[in-house]
């Protein structure tokens, strides 16, 4: 028996290509797409061939036929047509369950057995991207199709020629790939293709970009999304017949109120269909002040309970307990404790996507805004890396100098170079206010000017900020300056000193969840590899932080001395705590040691830029402290510092790394406490 002509021409209508010789009472599978190895098309015709049900797993759809009546059906004819169409139904889902199943299984060997892709790949050539994370099975890139909830359902195989397929039998329909994840509350952008998606991430940095493979896919994809924060970046294929690309996005845009964004090609200008085209055609510029335009929205300013309830977000970490993302962090500490130091090996690890002592972290390209002293923060880098782990492919950057981010000319500038970075940041650490502010920390203006700056890089990169500070003399525990900052803040560490020259984190104020559990680093001397050798081919040493148990006390803070003059005792007392340890090894009395003063005046100078026509005069001033003993050509800590130095060897390291990118504002007498107040730590 044949098939009616009648279902052969309504399956036509629909797109598909009926199969030849269908079987009355069988399940039959045929290409949907023209490809001879796809199966998505189906068809169950009925034993009597009265009525079939046919569809396309691939789109999702399917669709009840009946043949022509001469004469109307009976109760029990109907109740027989219902039961073949449940029992067609039934068998159709089973069947594509079961397949659908084993698909996504094949699509997870496929994928964990895949290289990461090569970047020389020609498709990735020719459209300008970076491999990310697509993979490569032979010479077949893979894009993951996953569902909702982030399991591999297919995958979708790019060939060097550009053609693409599906795994078959997978699902796609309502699969999708994030190029990028939005930030919470943050927009998101849809697209068909990974190429367009790729283009729209380098446009928009920041933004939540969302692949999802088809147009007919944008609808169903977008249901799943918040409303009111999804923009529908659709293909404008002008040059095919009814312009699919076009009218399925209005429809997914009017059905789930999202926002639909076009390239504005000319319509004299030949080619190109989607953001990609446009961007090749016209430039990343062209392509982010375009999408800016059309894309340009505001969340609701309310949302159902229900809505917000149906789409529970964890609490997306950059480090576990510490940083949230798109969230105001800041550090603070008196001068000489070790904040720039603690910041750059927080830094670090994000950028390595590696435990920050025992937190987890979120692998990130991470911007360092240096204040001042680039040089030893490169050394402290060297340092890190050695003890660590290498950070020569890290995505660590660090600033020439200082950025004036509530300057507005300033502002632009640090965004252009953010914006051609391969990736946006996911953390951005800003060291010190006072260095990247224009104006007095203490007005108004200026400080909720830098509070904007902070704000809009978090909106424009979905990026958190942590600002390094000082602490307020007046009121102990809070940011120094303007109270605008404080409001602004989500979450806060302090550093304070131990005793056995420990420095404690801790975390008071957490907006987003419980405070850390207090964090006790010490520092360790770690001596640079012979490249990195003085001009006269001395060994060099930064030093790197590590962990150590909580002390309970805290030590007397050496009051009246000035900021260099802390350091170089700091640094006095690492040299020191190292000769004593030398000489309890060997078995001899501690109490001897001591340092050459030219031995201390090189370290000193060297890792804090102290100037060293100024070391003589600084050294006088704390030998008539008593602080210091000075003795033919050899210098040694006086009897009420020797006790602690062993204990301070460690803070000593803390307090030389953090002030060895200082670059004081003058040279003025470091024996002289009242100037304490001009110098900046970092």
């Amino acid at each position: 028996m044949t098939a009616p002509a009648e279902l052969l021409e309504a399956m036509r209508a629909r797109g598909l290509t009926p199969p030849d010789g269908l079987v009355p009472g069988k399940y039959a599978r045929f290409p949907s797409n023209g490809r001879r190895s796809d199966r998505a098309g189906w068809c169950w015709l009925y034993p009597d061939l009265q009525g079939a049900v046919f569809g396309d797993n691939r789109a999702g759809w399917r669709e009840v036929w009946q043949a022509k009546r001469v004469a109307p059906l009976s109760e029990a004819e109907r109740e027989q047509t219902r039961r073949l169409f449940e029992a067609a139904k039934a068998k159709a889902e089973q069947e594509r369950q079961a397949e659908q199943q084993r698909a996504a299984e094949r699509a997870r060997e496929l994928w964990n057995s895949a290289k990461p892709a090569d970047p020389r790949h020609p498709y990735l050539v020719a459209k300008g991207m970076q491999p990310g994370n697509l993979r490569q099975h032979g010479k077949a890139l893979l894009v993951p199709v996953l569902s909702e909830s982030g399991d591999l359902q297919s995958l979708q195989f790019i060939q060097p020629g550009r053609e693409k397929r599906f795994l078959t039998g997978g699902k796609v329909q309502g699969g999708r790939f994030w190029l990028r994840k939005p930030s919470d509350g943050g927009r998101i952008l849809l697209c068909e293709g990974v190429a367009t998606g790729a283009a729209l991430a380098r446009a928009l940095p920041g933004v939540g970009v969302c692949v999802c493979f088809s147009a007919g896919n944008l609808a169903p994809v977008a249901r799943t999304l918040p409303r009111g924060r999804v923009t529908i970046c659709g293909d404008d294929d002008r040059s095919t017949v009814d312009n699919p690309g076009r009218t399925k996005a209005e429809a997914a845009a009017k059905e789930t109120g999202a926002k639909v964004a076009f390239p504005p090609f000319a319509l004299e200008e030949p080619g190109g269909s989607d953001w990609d085209d446009y961007t090749r055609l016209h430039g990343i510029e062209a392509a982010r002040q375009a999408l800016q335009e059309r894309a340009k929205q505001k969340p609701p300013l309310f949302s159902p309970i229900g809505e917000l309830l149906a789409h529970p977000k964890p609490i997306d970490w950059v480090v576990r307990g510490w940083l949230e993302r798109n969230t105001t962090a800041a550090l603070i500490a008196e001068p000489g404790r070790g904040k720039s130091f603690l910041a750059l090996d927080l830094a670090c690890c994000v950028a390595r996507g590696i435990p920050w002592h025992g937190c987890k972290t979120k692998q990130s390209s991470v911007l360092y805004l240096c204040g001042e002293g680039r040089a030893a923060m490169i050394r402290r880098a060297c340092a890190w890396g050695i003890v660590y782990g290498d950070l020569s492919s890290a995505s660590l950057y660090l600033s020439a100098g200082a950025v004036t981010i509530n300057d507005a000319d300033a502002l632009t500038t640090l965004q252009n170079e953010i914006d051609v970075l391969l990736s946006p940041p996911g953390l951005i650490i800003i060291d010190t206010l006072q260095r990247s502010l224009v104006g007095d920390e203490n007005s108004a203006e200026a400080m909720g000017g830098f509070v904007r700056a902070l704000d809009t890089l978090r909106e424009r990169y979905g990026c958190t900020c942590l600002v390094v500070h000082h602490p307020s003399k007046t009121v102990p525990g809070e940011p120094r300056g303007h109270g605008s900052l404080k409001g602004a803040i989500d979450s806060m560490a302090i550093l304070e000193p131990r005793e056995e020259g420990v420095i404690v984190a801790i975390n008071p104020k957490q907006r987003t969840g419980d405070n850390a559990r207090p964090l006790a680093l010490k520092f360790r001397t770690v001596e640079l590899p012979p490249a990195w050798n003085d001009e006269d081919g001395e060994p060099t040493t930064s030093a790197i932080l590590e962990t150590c148990d909580l002390p309970a006390s805290t030590p007397k803070a050496e009051k009246g001395l000035g900021d260099k003059q802390r350091l170089a005792l700091a640094v006095l007392k690492r040299l020191i705590a190292e000769h004593q340890r030398n000489l309890a090894e060997a078995g001899r009395d501690t109490s001897a040691a001591k340092v050459e003063l030219s031995q201390w005046r090189k370290v000193a100078c060297n890792e804090s830029d102290i100037n060293p026509r100024n070391f003589s005069r600084l050294a006088r001033a704390l030998e008539d402290r008593g602080t210091i003993a000075i003795e033919g050509g050899f210098v040694c800590l006086a009897a009420s510092s020797a006790s602690s130095a062993s204990n301070d060897a460690n803070e000593a390291g803390a307090s030389s790394a953090s002030y060895a990118s200082n670059a004081f504002k003058h040279d003025a007498d470091d024996a002289c406490p009242e100037d304490e107040a001009n110098y900046e730590d970092f």
